[in-house]
């Protein structure tokens, strides 16, 4: 199924193929080492491309993640009514950081389970500011 999710996949296609798809291939989808890098980073250009300007205007927040065994980090700046994603480390500190492994992520992201759902399973840990992290799902579209 790998081949069904590209870089060039839409949000609605991403949302489609994880609903349809069994968390053991979302797992190999994840562990292949080529496309990963470039579905994480579609995954975040289609995240923060629906950022809602009118409630975050006010927000200044850096959240961190950390996905996966590697982990794979990247830090999300909401900032304004704007969002930027980079991959890596980040220097700014966080407001929020969440541990999370490929799977619960890609879910997540899907809109198939909640943060809090996740949490009360053990699948995502949360360090940091709570508010923050109970307000970002409403941050965007």
């Amino acid at each position: 199924m790998a081949a069904q999710l590209t870089p060039e996949t839409t949000e609605d296609e991403f949302k489609e193929f994880v609903r349809d798809s069994s968390d053991a291939e979302l797992a190999a989808l994840m562990n292949d080492q080529e496309l990963r890098p470039q579905i994480v980073a579609r995954i975040f250009e289609i995240w923060c491309a629906a950022v809602l300007e009118p409630k975050t205007r006010k927000t200044d927040a850096t959240i961190h993640w950390q996905l996966g065994d590697g982990p794979d980090r990247w830090a999300m700046h909401v900032y304004r009514g704007t969002c930027t994603a980079t991959p890596g480390p980040s220097e700014k500190r966080a407001d929020v950081t969440f541990t999370l492994g490929d799977v619960a992520f890609l879910r997540l992201v899907a809109r198939e389970v909640s943060g809090v759902q996740l949490l009360a399973t053990g699948k995502l840990r949360l360090k940091g500011n709570m508010l923050t992290a109970m307000r970002i799902d409403s941050w965007f579209d």
